[in-house]
């Protein structure tokens, strides 16, 4: 906390404090989030045999 004594020197250190605040959530709102491709297409290759395999044994049958 702000080591000022008066009420209104007070309430501008906590104006200053919120404003901080808010520019650090703007600042992580424009960051871009990186998705692993490699993880992403060996999801995707996953559920492609696994349906492959299901549409295989609903033939057998």
């Amino acid at each position: 906390m702000c080591p000022y004594s008066s009420v209104v020197e007070r309430q501008s250190c906590k104006l200053k404090v919120i404003e901080a605040e808010k520019e650090v959530e703007t600042d992580d709102a424009r960051t871009i989030w990186a998705d692993s491709v490699k993880k992403k297409r060996k999801k995707k290759m996953n559920k492609h045999k696994y349906k492959k395999l299901r549409k295989r044994l609903r033939r057998k049958t």
